[in-house]
């Protein structure tokens, strides 16, 4: 499993360079004509992105929600009708990564969130099996749990 952040931003950029250059390829007499690459595509599919949203810098536990927040949509990504119920799943290599908190909607597993202390290898967001000896909860839990206190008493 992998985690992306920012690379959405180069993802987007190369997807319309990808797309200029089949435009130009279409093209009869190519050899004439320039490759066409618009910014403002550029800056549309960056902000048209679901996964983008506005910093809260009011209440810092909903700001550190915003950064633990992981989706499957968005540029490169999924839509809720390709989330099958399978997919929607907490698998077990999910553990120490993906904490129990996800939104209450219809994209259910779609958007969910990472633990306080997700187990990461690298800073390229792969991700690494948890270590069941030496178990901690910031591993297991979202920050919003952990500050609740009885949370885990919750019915």
């Amino acid at each position: 499993m992998r985690e992306k952040g920012y690379e959405r931003f180069s993802g987007a950029i190369y997807t319309e360079i990808v797309n200029a250059c089949r435009d130009h390829n279409s093209r009869v007499g190519k050899a004439n004509f320039p490759i066409e690459l618009h910014p403002f595509n550029i800056w549309n599919r960056i902000t048209r992105d679901p996964s983008i949203a506005l910093v809260n810098d009011i209440n810092p536990i909903q700001n550190i929600k915003e950064q633990e927040a992981v989706t499957f949509g968005g540029i490169g990504g999924r839509n809720s009708r390709s989330m099958t119920r399978n997919t929607r799943e907490f698998h077990p290599s999910d553990m120490g990564v993906i904490s129990e908190a996800t939104k209450d909607s219809s994209d259910v597993g779609i958007n969910t969130y990472t633990s306080a202390n997700p187990n990461f290898d690298s800073v390229r967001g792969t991700t690494k099996r948890i270590d069941m000896k030496n178990l901690k909860m910031s591993s297991l839990f979202s920050t919003s749990a952990l500050l609740s206190v009885g949370s885990d008493r919750d019915d």
